[in-house]
């Protein structure tokens, strides 16, 4: 295995290369792990009795349309560990009993069905049976990579429709089981037209990566291709889209930030696997605004993949509009950008005791160093000792959240009348902008409660500042009356 994305398939398995192989009878699986463990396996085992031994459990194949594999088969019996590359590995694939086809030969007997021997149950069980569940436990519990084989009918007795007929279900079955798996054809031409045109078929009908092989003839070339399939069948784990950060920063109620995200998410969602990459990629780059989607990185190994959206910079210009106003020209823009500057940073000196006066009622801001305006020292005594007054003074200012009410109550007629207005406004979904006597609510509302607020004295709120500082400079935690 000298590419190296061989060696990532591995890391992503954790370097259990545990290889279900299921399938229909008569299909080439026995050939296919016999000639994988020829010449993947066996060349890296130095031990001449384990070795000797794995030969002597290697399954045997055979023309005919006679079932051979009638029981599951784990090969080498047990797991084994080798180096390949520099890497160490535990292997072993299984020989799973095949779906029945039809006119396939020994499933069959003169009394009934024919029962076969399973790791699973103490007793035989219906070969169909068991080479449904055998899929299953095989995949499941005994895999962590699936190799399904098939036909286009060159290789045997049984026809391409014959293999076809039984293919249904063994994919609709290995989907349910959400491991990843590669179909593999097996033909005696598999660089012909018949053979790739099946594996087109099968991989627009399946959406399963497929490749065809010739068991009998498999080179390690093959093989290697299959596993780099099989690569591109595990999901992606992690899944980096990037977009410019002047997007990343704007508010999540923005319209193009909603967009965006929007976009992403509906379509990362319709793909899982790494092979779907390169269909993110196309269906991300059909969306309006974007100019190309570039991908920047792709880790198999880990299931990591990174991918860069591109977008125009028509939109970076509307944003900015939207958020400074129609700005023309670059001194305009600098203008607006310095007064927003000053306007910010006399906010952050508020922002917290706007926050706290909105959650709890009351906020105070907290001098800065530059606030604080110091006083000439003085000379202090106490005892027989000398020391030094510092006294510094800041402004403080606090934010008090009061509820001012409002009525507005205008005579509308008779009872009937009434209540009739008075429904509607139960119903009404913008009551504020709703129009009495050729007025909004909201401006007759707001009126009220201006009027309150300015009727409030001058005096009245001076000393109310002045009440506030001697509370805060003289309190020594005791009660304190307010009499109004």
């Amino acid at each position: 295995m000298n590419d190296e994305s061989l060696l990532k398939l591995l890391n992503r398995i954790n370097n259990n290369f545990y290889v279900g192989v299921v399938g229909s009878v008569r299909c080439g699986k026995s050939l296919f792990i016999k000639r994988f463990m020829e010449l993947k396996v066996l060349p890296h085992i130095n031990n001449s009795i384990l070795k000797d031994k794995i030969i002597d459990e290697l399954p045997q194949s055979s023309d005919g349309k006679s079932i051979m594999t009638v029981e599951p088969k784990f090969i080498p019996s047990n797991e084994i560990s080798i180096t390949v590359d520099g890497m160490n590995l535990n292997v072993r694939l299984v020989d799973s009993v095949g779906y029945v086809i039809p006119s396939a030969l020994g499933y069959y007997t003169d009394e009934g069905p024919r029962y076969v021997k399973t790791p699973w149950f103490s007793e035989p069980i219906p070969f169909k049976e068991a080479a449904l569940i055998g899929t299953k436990k095989v995949i499941t519990n005994h895999s962590t990579l699936g190799i399904l084989m098939t036909s286009d009918g060159s290789i045997g007795d049984f026809t391409k429709e014959d293999y076809l007929s039984v293919l249904d279900e063994m994919v609709e079955e290995l989907k349910k089981l959400d491991k990843p798996f590669v179909i593999v054809v097996n033909s005696t031409r598999p660089n012909g037209s018949e053979a790739k045109k099946m594996c087109d078929d099968l991989m627009q009908k399946y959406n399963v990566s497929t490749i065809a092989i010739s068991a009998l003839d498999m080179t390690e070339n093959d093989i290697d291709n299959i596993l780099l399939l099989a690569l591109n069948e595990f999901d992606i784990l992690e899944l980096n889209i990037k977009i410019p950060s002047y997007i990343e920063g704007l508010s999540d109620n923005n319209k193009y930030k909603i967009y965006f995200n929007q976009m992403i998410k509906d379509t990362v969602t319709q793909y899982k696997k790494f092979k779907d990459i390169d269909l993110i990629k196309n269906r991300l780059s059909e969306y309006d605004h974007v100019n190309k989607v570039v991908i920047e990185e792709i880790d198999p190994s880990i299931g990591l993949a990174t991918m860069c959206i591109e977008i125009d910079n028509s939109v970076y210009d509307d944003i900015l509009n939207d958020l400074l106003g129609d700005v023309k020209t670059k001194g305009e823009f600098i203008t607006m950008i310095e007064k927003y500057k000053e306007a910010y940073e006399g906010y952050k000196a508020y922002k917290q005791a706007i926050l706290e006066a909105n959650s709890s009622g009351y906020g105070i801001t907290y001098p800065t160093k530059e606030d604080l305006i110091l006083e000439a020292p003085e000379m202090i005594k106490e005892g027989s000792r000398y020391g030094v007054k510092i006294k510094a003074t800041a402004p403080c200012i606090h934010m008090i959240k009061i509820d001012v009410s409002s009525v507005f109550e205008p005579i509308i007629g008779s009872m009937e009348q009434t209540q009739s207005f008075i429904e509607t406004l139960k119903n009404e979904k913008d009551i504020w902008d709703l129009e009495i006597f050729g007025r909004k609510i909201s401006d007759c509302l707001n009126d009220g409660i201006k009027y309150k607020i300015n009727s409030y004295p001058a005096k009245a709120r001076e000393k109310l500042g002045v009440t506030l500082g001697k509370i805060v400079n003289n309190s020594q935690g005791g009660m304190i009356a307010i009499i109004l």
